[in-house]
C-alpha cells in the first residue's frame, strides 16, 4: 500500500489517532464509534502502536490542528443533493478553501475515508469521494484506496454497508500497523471482543423533585427540552430552533379501492407559532413520540419505571465521581419516549456484545442465550444479525424480550439504545403573504409493511402523526423544526427568495416538476407560493410550470386534487407548455389539465405495443409514460426556454426511469444519439438544472 513508502518516519513514537464522522441519521457515527473501540482494543494488546484514539463529529474537531496529526480516519454519509451532513459542513467549507496550498498542506498526514450511501441515489457516496480526493490533493497519504473498499452500500445484499466495511477495516488496521511500526495485521485478538468495557454513560436514579416543583406541575415541553439537552448529540444540532408545534388538523386524503391493499395518506397541519418561516422546498423535521405502552414495556423489562428521575453524565475513565446533582435530573419516561428509540430501531452489533456479558438470573437457557448473543455480536455472525435484526426491524425491546436472561443495567440500556432520529417531511404549503402564518401542511403516507418473516412493521413517525388528535391538549404537541430542503428551487427570482440561507438562486422562469405519490408535496408548496405571487403581478408573464404526478387511481389516490384543478383552471403558470399531468398506474392512463385547454386524457398502450421504451411497464401508466406523452412540452420548457427539472419521491427505480424519460424526450426532439443525450443530462445536473430529492 501507499502508506508503506514513508511509514518509517512515524514509527518512533506511538501515534494519536482521530476518528472523525459526518453523520445525519447516526449510522456513520455508529461505525466511527465501533472503529474507535477496535483501535483501542488493538492498541491494548500491542497490535497497534497507538497512544490514544478519539472519536468526534467533524464540526467538533479543530480542523486547524489537522496538519499536526499523523493519522486521521473519516466516516461520512451523503445527504440531499450530494451535500455533507449537518455536523460536517463547517469542516468541509474550511477544507475547500482555495487558499490552502495543494500537495503541501497535509504532508505528514495518513488518512482513510469510509462512505455510507445508497446506490439507488444518483449522487451515491459523493461526499466520501470528494473528501478522499480533497485530502489527497492537499498532500495527505491514503492508507486504504477509495475503490473497491471504501464505499459502503446500504443496498448490498446480506449485510448492507457491512459487506464493504469489514474488508475496509481489515485493510485499514493492517496499514495502520505498518505506519505505526507494529507487527501483524493490526486486528485485536478474538478474546478482546468478550472483554468488559466501561459504560460511556453514567445514569444515577435520584428522588423525584420536591413537592410543588417539576414532579407535581409537570410540563411535558419543558421536560422534553431538558432531555434533549441532557442527551445532546448530532441528532439535535438543529434543536436550537426546536419548537413544540400544535396539531391544527389531521385528515385522511387517500382511500383504497375494492380489492386493493389499504393505503393511508394524511394531510397534517401543524401550527409552529409566530416567527416560524419556511420557503418552498423546505422540510419539517419531526421528532416522533413512541407509544407510552411500549415505553412502559421497555422500562419494565430493564426493571425501571416511567416516573423515575435520573441524572445523566459521562462514564469517564473510572475515577471517583461526585454525587449526582438533583437539579440536573430528567424524567426517565420522557427521556425514552422522545430521545431514545427503544421500540422501533434495530440495535447495532455492539448491543449483543454487551448484552452477552449481562446474562444471569438463573434461567434454564442462560448458556444458550449467551452463546447466541456472542455470535450475533461478532463479525462471524454478521449474516445472522442481518437476518434476525436488520431485515426484520427488531427493536431493542423485542431483542430483550427474545433473550429473557439478559439483565441489562440502566446505564447500558440507555447507552445502547439508538438515538431517536427526527424524520423529515417536505412542507406542502406556502406561508401567507405577510409571512406570519405559522401553520405548515405536511403530506404524510403512513408506513406499514410486512417483513420477509411476515412481521407487521409500522413507521414510527408516520403512525405517531396519524394517531394525533387536534385539540387533545399536551398530547397534540409535536416537537419539530424547519430545515432547508435539498431541492434548490431556482424558479423563484432572487429578489423574492433572498440569498441569506445559501440556497441556489436561478434565472429560470419555467420548470418541470415530477413528484409521484407524496413526492408531490414540495411542488404543491411551490405552486401555492407562485400563484400567490402571480396574483400580485410578481411573476414573469412567460413563467410556466409543468407538473407530473403519479398515483394508483384517480379515485381515492389523487392527492390535493382540488388544489391542482383550481391551479390548472385559473393560473397562467399552467398554460401550455405548462400544466398538470396525473399518471394513474392501475388505470393505464393519464389526465392532463391546463388553463385554456381543459382536460385531456392520455391513453395507455395496449399490451405488446411496439416501440415501448425500456423504462416502461406493460399495462401500467407511470410518470415516465406521461413525460413521453408530453415530450414536446418538456422539450420546450427545458431546452428552448432554459428551464429546470426537479424530481421528488421514493428512491429506487423511479429516479432512474424519470431521468431516462427526460433524456428521451429532449434527445428525441433534438435528434441526439444516446451518448449525446447522456452528455446533455450530465450538463443539466452539473449546472443544477436537474435535481433529485429521493428517500428510501
Amino acid at each position: 500500500m501507499a502508506a508503506t513508502t514513508a511509514a518509517a518516519k512515524h514509527q518512533d513514537d506511538p501515534q494519536e489517532v482521530a476518528v472523525l464522522f459526518g453523520s445525519q441519521t447516526g449510522n456513520a457515527q455508529d461505525v466511527a464509534e465501533d472503529l474507535k473501540r477496535q483501535i483501542c482494543r488493538s492498541a491494548k494488546y500491542g497490535r497497534l502502536r497507538v497512544r490514544s484514539c478519539t472519536c468526534q463529529a467533524l464540526d467538533d474537531f479543530d480542523v486547524t490542528t489537522l496538519p499536526l496529526r499523523t493519522i486521521a480516519i473519516f466516516v461520512t454519509s451523503t445527504t440531499g443533493q450530494g451535500d455533507p451532513p449537518d455536523n460536517m459542513r463547517k469542516f468541509w467549507r474550511f477544507l475547500c478553501r482555495k487558499s490552502l496550498p495543494l500537495r503541501t498542506s497535509l504532508p505528514d498526514l495518513y488518512y482513510a475515508v469510509f462512505g455510507l450511501g445508497d446506490s439507488s441515489y444518483p449522487l451515491y457516496n459523493v461526499v466520501a469521494r470528494k473528501l478522499y480526493k480533497r485530502l489527497e490533493d492537499l498532500g495527505a497519504e491514503p492508507m486504504v484506496p477509495l475503490l473497491p473498499l471504501s464505499l459502503g452500500d446500504e443496498r448490498a445484499p446480506k449485510g448492507g454497508h457491512f459487506a464493504a466495511l469489514d474488508r475496509w477495516v481489515d485493510a485499514l488496521l493492517a496499514s495502520m500497523a505498518r505506519v505505526t511500526g507494529a507487527e501483524g495485521d493490526g486486528r485485536p485478538p478474538p478474546e478482546a471482543e468478550d472483554e468488559a468495557e466501561r459504560c460511556p454513560l453514567r445514569a444515577s436514579v435520584v428522588p423525584a423533585p420536591a413537592p410543588g416543583s417539576r414532579a407535581v406541575a409537570f410540563d411535558l415541553e419543558a421536560e422534553a427540552r431538558r432531555c434533549f439537552e441532557a442527551l445532546g448529540g448530532a441528532a439535535w444540532r438543529s434543536s436550537s430552533s426546536l419548537t413544540f408545534g400544535t396539531l391544527a388538523s389531521n385528515e385522511p386524503m387517500a382511500a383504497a379501492r375494492e380489492g386493493e391493499e389499504p393505503r393511508d395518506v394524511r394531510r397534517v397541519e401543524i401550527d409552529l407559532g409566530e416567527g416560524a418561516a419556511w420557503s418552498p422546498g423546505d422540510a419539517l423535521a419531526v421528532v416522533p413520540s413512541q407509544r407510552q405502552d411500549r415505553v412502559d414495556a421497555f422500562l419494565d423489562r430493564i426493571g425501571r419505571h416511567s416516573d423515575e428521575w435520573v441524572v445523566l453524565g459521562d462514564g469517564g475513565d473510572g475515577g471517583e465521581v461526585g454525587q449526582p446533582d438533583p437539579s440536573r435530573a430528567v424524567h426517565l419516561g420522557t427521556l425514552i419516549r422522545y430521545c431514545l428509540d427503544a421500540t422501533s430501531a434495530p440495535p447495532r452489533s455492539y448491543f449483543f456484545q454487551v448484552a452477552s456479558r449481562f446474562v444471569g438470573g438463573g434461567g434454564e437457557n442462560e448458556d444458550l442465550e449467551r452463546e447466541k448473543l456472542r455470535e450475533l455480536g461478532q463479525r462471524a455472525g454478521r449474516d445472522d444479525l442481518w437476518e434476525y435484526c436488520t431485515r426484520e426491524r427488531r427493536s431493542v425491546l423485542e431483542c430483550l424480550q427474545d433473550f429473557p436472561s439478559v439483565q441489562l443495567p440502566l446505564e447500558w440500556a440507555l447507552a445502547l439504545c439508538p438515538r431517536l432520529q427526527p424524520r423529515q417531511f417536505s412542507i406542502s404549503s406556502a406561508q401567507d403573504d405577510r409571512g406570519d402564518r405559522g401553520a405548515c401542511e405536511l403530506t404524510v403516507a403512513v408506513v406499514n409493511y410486512k417483513t420477509p418473516w411476515k412481521r407487521e412493521i409500522e413507521g414510527l413517525c408516520s403512525t405517531h402523526l396519524r394517531d394525533l388528535e387536534a385539540g387533545s391538549g399536551e398530547a397534540d404537541k409535536v416537537p419539530a423544526w424547519v430545515e432547508r430542503g435539498s431541492l434548490r428551487l431556482g424558479i423563484l427570482s432572487g429578489a423574492l427568495l433572498g440569498t441569506g440561507d445559501g440556497r441556489r438562486i436561478g434565472q429560470e422562469s419555467c420548470a418541470v416538476l415530477v413528484g409521484p405519490g407524496t413526492g408531490i408535496a414540495p411542488f404543491k408548496a411551490l405552486a401555492d407560493h407562485l400563484t400567490r405571487l402571480e396574483s400580485r403581478g410578481q411573476i414573469a408573464r412567460d413563467a410556466r410550470i409543468l407538473v407530473f404526478f403519479g398515483c394508483r387511481a384517480e379515485e381515492g389516490d389523487f392527492l390535493h386534487q382540488e388544489f391542482w384543478e383550481k391551479c390548472a383552471e385559473e393560473s397562467d403558470l399552467f398554460r401550455r407548455p405548462g400544466g398538470f399531468v396525473a399518471a394513474f398506474s392501475r388505470q393505464n392512463r393519464g389526465l392532463r389539465l391546463a388553463k385554456g385547454s381543459g382536460a385531456a386524457v392520455l391513453e395507455g398502450r395496449p399490451a405488446g405495443a411496439l416501440g415501448l421504451p425500456q423504462y416502461s411497464t406493460l399495462n401500467k401508466y407511470y410518470v415516465q409514460d406521461a413525460i413521453e406523452a408530453c415530450r414536446e412540452d418538456v422539450h420546450e420548457i427545458v431546452h428552448l426556454r432554459g428551464g429546470a427539472v426537479y424530481v421528488a419521491g421514493s428512491a429506487g427505480q423511479m429516479p432512474k426511469d424519470v431521468r431516462a424519460a427526460i433524456a428521451a424526450a429532449i434527445g428525441g426532439r433534438q435528434g441526439l444519439s444516446e451518448a449525446e443525450a447522456e452528455a446533455y443530462m450530465r450538463n443539466l445536473e452539473s449546472s443544477r438544472r436537474y435535481q433529485v430529492e429521493a428517500w428510501a
